[in-house]
C-alpha cells in the first residue's frame, strides 16, 4: 500500500517540475499571455512536493495546465495538453476510487486501497500514463526556456 502512495506522489512530482522549479531570468519573454499563465502557476503549484498535496490542489493543477494549453504556441499546444489530460485522468481516477479530496494524497490513496485491495492494480495501470507523459513534460520545459525564459527544471 505505501508503494502505490509513494508512486502517487512521484507521480505528483513529475508534473510538478513544470511548476516547480526554478524562476524566470528577466522578464516573462515574447510569449505574452502563455509565459504570464506559465509564471502565474510556477507559482501557484511551488508546493506540489509538500506532504499535504490533496486530489483537490491535483485536480486544479490540472485545471491549470488546460488553461495554459489552451494559450501555448502551436508547437507545444499539444504536450501540454497531454499532460492535461493525464492529471485530468489521475483525478478521474482517484475519483472513482472514492479517494478523499480534501485528505493528504499519500493518506487518502492509502486508505483507498485498505478499502478495495483492487485498487491498487488500476492505479498503477493510471500511473503509467503519467510515464508516458514524460516526454511531453521535456519538451514543455525546453519551449518555456525558450519562449519565456522560465527555468522549470532540467531540460537540457
Amino acid at each position: 500500500m505505501k508503494r502505490l502512495a509513494t508512486m502517487a506522489a512521484t507521480t505528483v512530482l513529475a508534473i510538478g517540475t513544470l511548476t516547480a522549479c526554478g524562476g524566470s531570468d528577466g522578464d516573462s519573454g515574447d510569449g505574452g499571455g502563455y509565459c504570464d499563465q506559465v509564471k502565474d502557476a510556477q507559482g501557484e503549484f511551488s508546493d506540489l512536493e509538500s506532504a499535504d498535496l490533496t486530489m483537490d490542489d491535483l485536480s486544479s493543477m490540472g485545471d491549470k495546465i488546460g488553461d495554459i494549453a489552451d494559450s501555448a504556441p502551436d508547437e507545444v499546444s499539444s504536450e501540454w495538453g497531454s499532460v492535461g489530460s493525464a492529471v485530468d485522468d489521475m483525478v478521474g481516477a482517484l475519483e472513482d476510487a472514492d479517494v478523499a479530496s480534501d485528505k493528504p494524497l499519500n493518506e487518502a490513496v492509502t486508505e483507498a486501497v485498505q478499502k478495495d485491495p483492487d485498487l491498487r492494480a488500476r492505479l498503477s495501470e493510471q500511473m503509467s500514463s503519467f510515464q508516458d507523459a514524460q516526454s511531453n513534460i521535456e519538451t514543455v520545459q525546453k519551449n518555456v526556456k525558450e519562449e519565456c525564459d522560465i527555468d522549470l527544471g532540467d531540460s537540457e
